[in-house]
């Protein structure tokens, strides 16, 4: 037992740590022209293709109506 827990604490303590954004971090641009929102868009696609969501809408519409 003692073995798990001196193992945990010293995994906790190399791994690093998570990045954590506030209100603040987030910038609003003015520039509403089409190659910003292009940008923008472009941007967008590659995250969610690196942080894809697995979301069945259809039973999120679903359990709110029931609810």
């Amino acid at each position: 037992m003692e073995k798990i827990g001196i193992s945990l604490a010293e995994k906790i303590e190399s791994s690093t740590p998570r990045k954590v954004y506030t209100i603040k971090d987030i910038k609003i641009s003015t520039n509403e022209s089409k190659e910003s929102i292009q940008v923008y868009n472009s941007k967008l696609q590659v995250l969610f293709k690196k942080y894809p969501l697995n979301v069945d809408i259809g039973a999120i519409i679903q359990e709110s109506l029931t609810e």
